[in-house]
């Protein structure tokens, strides 16, 4: 029963799974030019161009419309990519204090 559904579905399968697989990439793909926005940003607040967080938090947001593909940035409102960085910064944060916990064991 099962097998019948999928050979009878098969094109709309394969073409889920290339829709989930697309949208993985491009998800790692966001994240990486995200991470890196924030660590220009960050570079840029220890040369004291970029004075507060919110100062960095803004030029990461600029940016990330720069430099992410023109389907996403349109299809991401400005406080959602804003939602979407904070998380990304408290996600690599707690990364770091991890690392830093296994460190000085």
């Amino acid at each position: 029963m099962m097998l019948d559904y999928i050979i009878e579905n098969k094109i709309y399968i394969v073409l889920i799974i290339a829709v989930v697989s697309s949208g993985l990439y491009e998800w790692n793909k966001t994240k990486a030019i995200l991470y890196g926005l924030m660590l220009q940003a960050k570079r840029l607040a220890i040369e004291l161009v970029l004075n507060t967080g919110k100062e960095q938090e803004e030029w990461v947001l600029e940016r990330a419309y720069e430099y992410l593909p023109k389907w996403i940035s349109f299809m991401i409102p400005r406080e959602m990519m804003r939602s979407l960085i904070a998380y990304l910064y408290g996600t690599a944060k707690d990364y770091l204090k991890d690392i830093e916990l296994e460190f000085n064991k």
